[in-house]
């Protein structure tokens, strides 16, 4: 069997087929910019950055779905609330349990519960010294 040569567009249509971040990426047809563009597009789509990997004497370019989307925590059983703290961890990293009360208008007590259920599920938890005490 003979190798096939790639016809004129091909890779447009590869791309297009792939999904509108990669399409609007265009080809990496200029050396040094094609993996820029193509990070770039998954950030304007919300999507996170690919994963470069040098494979079989070429480039392997993995594509990552939003792990951490509104309908995946729903489907894993997280409350509208909890959405709300993984959104912003997502985001800032971080949540303490008075931004929490503030994001969701919950008491001390409810917030407490909320985090520590995130915590329990495997969500991880984070601890430092409160300002009062750190001051000492």
């Amino acid at each position: 069997m003979e190798p096939r040569r790639a016809a004129a567009g091909d890779h447009r249509r590869r791309l297009e087929a792939a999904g509108p971040p990669l399409a609007a990426a265009q080809p990496a047809d200029r050396w040094g910019t094609g993996t820029t563009r193509m990070i770039e597009a998954c950030q304007a789509a919300g999507l996170p950055a690919p994963e470069f990997a040098e494979a079989n004497g070429g480039l392997r370019v993995t594509f990552r779905k939003n792990l951490l989307s509104v309908e995946r925590l729903l489907a894993w059983g997280v409350s509208d609330r909890q959405i709300k703290a993984v959104l912003q961890l997502k985001t800032r990293g971080r949540i303490t349990r008075g931004e929490y009360q503030k994001l969701t208008g919950v008491s001390r007590a409810t917030a407490g519960r909320d985090l520590e259920a995130l915590e329990r599920d495997g969500w991880g938890a984070y601890y430092v010294l409160g300002p009062r005490i750190a001051q000492n």
